[in-house]
């Protein structure tokens, strides 16, 4: 199970117009190739395996519409998107919401398994899993350079 986001603000952080340079950013998605990809390639298999020509052209078209199903549901598979500007490190959902600490308030940095913690004045910001670690942190540490990153391990993460 991946772990979610969580924003646990003490007081809600309005994001200005200008947010700054763009340091970093992830676009978290549902996996959709396992979901419509992994059913219509056993699909195709089958109607290349099957010998009678009605389930080889009923497998096809049940294939070819997990396919169109998928292709239509595309835009429905962002989950959130994580962003770290010069001034803000944000989450930001396909809703529109979003949650964020500024960088100038930024108090620790923990990185624990496939998640990263950032701890600042306006509350704390957990990014649920985060893809590309390094990068992140690189840019982290490029806005906010005196603070230190503290790394734990969680013997629940499989990554």
């Amino acid at each position: 199970m991946r772990s979610p986001s969580v924003a646990e603000l003490t007081r809600p952080v309005a994001v200005a117009d200008d947010r700054g340079r763009e340091v970093f950013a992830e676009t978290r998605t549902f996996p959709m190739v396992a979901l419509f990809g992994v059913p219509a390639a056993s699909l195709i298999v089958l109607s290349i395996a099957v010998a009678q020509p009605a389930l080889r052209i009923l497998f096809a078209a049940a294939a070819c519409g997990i396919l169109v199903a998928g292709y239509r549901r595309r835009d429905a598979r962002v989950i959130e998107k994580y962003t770290v500007t010069t001034r803000y490190v944000m989450i930001e959902q396909p809703g529109g919401r979003q949650a964020a600490v500024p960088t100038d308030s930024i108090r620790s940095i923990e990185v624990r398994g496939d998640r990263v913690r950032v701890e600042s004045d306006a509350g704390v910001l957990t990014l649920g899993f985060v893809r590309h670690k390094r990068a992140l942190l690189r840019a982290l540490s490029s806005v906010v350079p005196a603070v230190a990153v503290t790394t734990r391990g969680d013997p629940m993460c499989r990554t």
